[in-house]
């Protein structure tokens, strides 16, 4: 009976994994944590299988455990180098990524975003490849293609807003009618 409470849960937490690394991205900074956020979420919820709700209250209540990990792990990794989010900001933005877009909404703005970054050049490609795929740094990645790291900083921020306006030009492009 475990068994299947666990591949319940498995199919259940995998259901939301987008939408925890996402959370964990937004809350902590990089894809890397955001992976690490759905791991350790994933954890805390399959040791304590009893406090799950079911389907839809599951959504929401993964996300509040996930920012709960959040913070669990932003405590752990202080260092002094870098200021963490208060506690006031980690339930702000929460809040507002658990009241994101529908799916259905969401899936629309991903096949936007397929197709504008499908439009790029490889060197354009690469270069989100290197700062989100594989998470380097700017100063990494200005070693990487004989580039200074404010030219990988401006370079990023020109095609972030190519591709956010490429994106909004698609899904809020009138529907043809012919």
């Amino acid at each position: 009976m475990l068994e299947k409470l666990d591949l319940d849960l498995q199919g259940l937490l995998s259901a939301e994994q987008r939408a925890v690394v996402g959370l964990g991205w937004l809350l902590m900074g990089s894809h890397s944590a955001g992976e690490d956020l759905y791991q350790e979420t994933c954890l805390e919820v399959l040791r304590h299988p009893d406090r799950c709700p079911r389907p839809p209250e599951f959504g929401r209540w993964v996300y509040g455990v996930a920012r709960n990990v959040a913070r669990r792990l932003q405590r752990a990794a202080r260092s002094g180098r870098a200021t963490p989010l208060t506690d006031e900001a980690l339930e702000i933005l929460a809040d507002a990524w658990a009241r994101r877009p529908l799916a259905s909404q969401d899936g629309q703005r991903s096949s936007a975003l397929e197709a504008c970054v499908a439009q790029l050049g490889t060197a354009e490609r690469e270069l989100l490849v290197l700062h989100y795929e594989e998470d380097h740094s700017c100063a990494e990645i200005g070693r990487r293609t004989a580039r200074s790291e404010d030219a990988v900083k401006t370079a990023l921020s020109r095609l972030r807003a190519r591709l956010r306006d490429c994106i909004n030009r698609r899904v809020h492009r009138p529907a043809s009618h012919g």
